[in-house]
């Protein structure tokens, strides 16, 4: 397995694992608010990791993401 091959599993592992973190903190029964949820926070995880500088520390990384999820909107898990 090369490095492209191993990154890839890792996010797909990551995605998955976000997906099961937001559908244990969503009660709805419905599909949407879930899958709202899941969006936007792969969307927040996304611009985090886009607008991360090369010479913050990966604690620095953490509180960009807790600022875009916070600010993904009301309801958007953040803890």
């Amino acid at each position: 397995m090369n490095a492209s091959d191993t990154a890839q599993s890792f996010g797909e592992q990551f995605f998955t694992d976000l997906g099961h973190w937001v559908a244990a903190r969503t009660t709805d029964s419905d599909e949407l608010t879930p899958t709202l949820q899941l969006n936007l926070a792969i969307v927040a995880t996304t611009t985090a990791y886009q607008t991360w500088p090369a010479d913050e520390s990966f604690d620095e990384f953490l509180q960009r993401l807790e600022r875009c999820l916070r600010q993904a909107g009301p309801g958007t898990p953040a803890d």
